[in-house]
Formats: C-alpha cells, sequence, structure tokens
C-alpha cells in the first residue's frame, strides 16, 4: 500500500460512521445558511444578530445607583463600582434594576434591591474593601440623552430622573 492513500474503512472506522459526520456538518451548515437567509435565530444556527446592524442616532439611557452620604455636606456618590457592589457588577445590576422596573409592584421590589445593595456597600465598607463615607441613602436614577450621535461623548445628560430610593436607617423610603 505505499503511496496509495488510505480509505476510512482501512483505519477502522464504518461508512456508516463516516456517512453520520457527513450529515452532521451538512446540517450545521444548511441550518447556518437557512438562518442567515431568513434573517432568524435558531439556536445553535445563529447570525449574530448584536453585530449584524448598525446603530442609529436616537434616544438613550441607562441606570445609575447613587449614594448619600451620612454627612449630609458632601455631594451623592456614584457607587457602581465593583468595590461597592461586589460581587455583582454593575451591567448585571443595571439590567435587574431596569427588569425589576417593568413587573407588577416594582416600587417595593427596587426599594427592596437598593437596600440590599446599601447593605453590601456597608458590609464591604466595614471589610475595608472601599474607605467611600457611610451613607444615609442610596438613590437609583435613569439618565436619558436625546438623539445620541454614536460619535459623541456622553457627558451632561439631557435627563435625570429619580427611580426610586431610600433614606434613614430605618428604612424610611420616598421618591
Amino acid at each position: 500500500m505505499r503511496g496509495a492513500a488510505l480509505g476510512f474503512t482501512e483505519l477502522g472506522i464504518s461508512r456508516r460512521r463516516v456517512a453520520l459526520v457527513h450529515g452532521l456538518i451538512l446540517a450545521m451548515v444548511a441550518g447556518s445558511a437557512f438562518c442567515i437567509v431568513t434573517d432568524t435565530e435558531y439556536w445553535p444556527f445563529s447570525q449574530y444578530p448584536m453585530y449584524s446592524n448598525i446603530e442609529r442616532p436616537g434616544p438613550f439611557w441607562f441606570l445609575t445607583l447613587w449614594g448619600v452620604p451620612a454627612d449630609g455636606g458632601k455631594p451623592e456618590i456614584s457607587i457602581t463600582d465593583d468595590e461597592y457592589i461586589m460581587p455583582f457588577d454593575w451591567v448585571r445590576l443595571n439590567r435587574a434594576f431596569a427588569r425589576l422596573e417593568e413587573m407588577p409592584g416594582h416600587q417595593e421590589k427596587m426599594e427592596a434591591a437598593l437596600r440590599d445593595c446599601w447593605a453590601r456597600y456597608d458590609r464591604l465598607r466595614a471589610s475595608g474593601r472601599h474607605h467611600s463615607p457611610p451613607l444615609q441613602g442610596i438613590r437609583l436614577y435613569r439618565y436619558s440623552w436625546n438623539n445620541v450621535d454614536p460619535s459623541a461623548k456622553l457627558t451632561q445628560p439631557d435627563h435625570r430622573e429619580l427611580i426610586a430610593e431610600v433614606m434613614g436607617r430605618d428604612g424610611h423610603t420616598g421618591q
């Protein structure tokens, strides 16, 4: 057999197994092609829509978490950095707050989530993970911009809306 290519049967692979593998490859290619042509998404045949559209200028918003220092003379401090809300990160927590806002009875759930973030802030502060001041309250705001140009830097929002807040250790809430 010198110089001759070995066939699958000489390697101990049955024709049935070769046909099965080729069928699976054909099914994956056909499924992916179908999803691309019809602009649909059926797992695992994705055309990855996250990367297939162009962002257009338009309204943009995000939520942001602020702590109100116990020393009333100091301004609010942003507490979206990981050191304040570990083991969460702000991207996931922001999405969770956005989902909470869409639920029935969301105000009570939102305030419970804010109290949990405040307690987390205090625990991390007590353990020395950050050295920010003690808080007298915590607030969740929505920052929004109209007609955002993708090349522009987002500095000052067009609108800042208080979504929920928890003030004082007695659990007093307000809005």
